[in-house]
């Protein structure tokens, strides 16, 4: 009778561990000192050293991510005529590990991978697969496991580790990864249940009753994974994409804009309906970049117009935040000359004024002039504790573009000792006094670079 050594008692090690005490003299060895509470039986535990010298055999049943280390301990006690077996659910990476770590002659390195577990197992192996494949070794011991396998009632499938890595990214990896997914979104039987949501309630109850850890490691040490999750995220945008149908209604044309009536997207709109020939649209007001291309995202808008870039400050950081989350595809973009002014109430003097307050962007744009004439007022961003504080609890605080300030300051909902930086339509619609109209400086070397957005079609 073979003397086994099984290296590893989680669950995967002691369902194995069960089946091997049938036919085998059996002893484990773990690092956790806490497995003896779920010890069979009639397990031997003992230390690793020990397992390495009492065994003809070793199965190790370790996490993928720990393999390597264990490979580095046991390698210094594995002795000519022993056979190792790793059970990892990933190939190619034990296998080329135990070619690389184990390098003492004449013993054999078998790569194996039972499709199954503790779950799946628990009614018998009978019909059950197994993927074998021979590192090194004359091949006696192969055959031997091979055959012993086959009497369990085990389908054995004898492919390469870089065949199984491939094809297990699209089984065993797919499901676990869908399975973790349908576990965000909370699913619970329900009193109208279908038989295939019950199937798909299993998958998550079979997949996510492994650790994550187990997850994790069939992800991040199958090299196929990667590409196998990429062309999931694809089909899944390919499905969505079907349902919203096409970005052209075929009537008339909604485009979503960043900010609000006044501001230069509107601008921008009207030249890109010249560019493109739309002759019938209409423009709706989002504010701000993120709303634009979430509504783009939808389809509940055809065409999405937000600012990119300005010359004095870069690129808009509310923009590129937003289009990380919510990614387009940009048909064309324009420049166009940027003029922000400094607006009071009609009856407030500037001498009055003690605070400016302006979203971020504008207050980079019109650096130079505020440093200038300005440095002894206090600059406040609207995105800030401080404006907040300055707002008081009645101002909606994700509506924070000129449009808005310069109405509820006209309204008289914010101090009369704020000054705004805001377009001169914007003070014009509400009633402002513009006391400098080209406080970004004299000449078009401000200008803004608008984006001409659709959503992104996957086919």
């Amino acid at each position: 009778m073979k003397n086994i050594g099984v290296v590893g008692f989680g669950r995967f090690g002691q369902f194995w561990a069960r089946q091997l005490m049938r036919d085998f003299s059996v002893t484990i060895a773990d690092i956790n000192p806490d497995v003896r509470r779920a010890c069979l039986t009639d397990a031997k535990f003992t230390s690793l050293t020990e397992v390495c010298r009492r065994s003809d055999c070793l199965f190790l049943c370790v996490p993928i991510n720990r393999f390597e280390s264990v490979l580095d301990e046991i390698a210094p006690h594995i002795r000519s005529g022993m056979t190792v077996l790793d059970v990892c659910s990933v190939k190619e990476h034990p296998a080329r590990a135990m070619g690389e770590k184990l390098t003492i002659p004449g013993i054999d390195l078998i790569a194996t991978h039972p499709m199954f577990g503790p779950d799946s197992g628990r009614d018998g192996l009978n019909g059950l697969r197994l993927v074998m494949s021979p590192v090194s070794g004359e091949g006696t011991e192969y055959r031997y496991w091979r055959t012993y396998f086959t009497n369990l009632g085990v389908k054995v499938v004898e492919i390469s580790p870089a065949e199984h890595d491939r094809l297990a990214a699209y089984t065993q990896g797919i499901t676990h990864y869908v399975g973790r997914v349908l576990k965000r979104l909370e699913l619970s039987p329900t009193v109208i249940d279908t038989k295939s949501f019950g199937m798909l309630l299993s998958v998550v109850d079979q997949t996510c009753n492994d650790t994550l850890e187990l997850f994790q490691d069939l992800q991040n040490y199958n090299r196929f994974t990667v590409e196998m999750r990429r062309e999931l995220d694809h089909a899944m945008h390919v499905v969505d994409s079907h349902l919203l149908g096409s970005c052209e209604t075929g009537r008339i044309m909604r485009i979503g804009i960043q900010e609000s009536r006044g501001c230069l997207n509107e601008a921008a709109v009207e030249q890109f309906c010249r560019t493109h020939h739309v002759e019938s649209f209409q423009t709706l007001y989002f504010r701000r970049a993120e709303f634009v291309l979430e509504s783009l995202q939808k389809g509940q808008i055809d065409r999405g117009v937000f600012a990119l870039a300005t010359t004095r400050a870069n690129y808009v950081k509310e923009t590129l935040e937003a289009l990380t989350t919510y990614p387009c595809k940009i048909l064309d973009t324009i420049d166009i000359a940027t003029g922000h002014c400094l607006a009071t109430r009609l009856e407030v003097e500037l001498v009055e004024v003690d605070t400016i307050v302006s979203h971020p962007q504008l207050l980079v744009e019109c650096a130079p002039a505020l440093k200038d004439r300005y440095k002894h007022m206090k600059l406040v961003a609207t995105d800030t504790q401080e404006f907040r504080d300055i707002a008081g609890p009645n101002f909606f605080m994700d509506l924070t573009d000129g449009d808005t300030c310069a109405r509820y300051l006209a309204e008289g909902k914010l101090q009369d000792r704020l000054a705004l930086i805001v377009s001169p339509v914007e003070a014009e619609v509400f009633g402002l006094r513009i006391h400098e109209p080209n406080l970004q400086g004299s000449g078009d070397d401000n200008r803004t670079t608008f984006a001409w957005a659709t959503r992104r079609e996957y086919r």
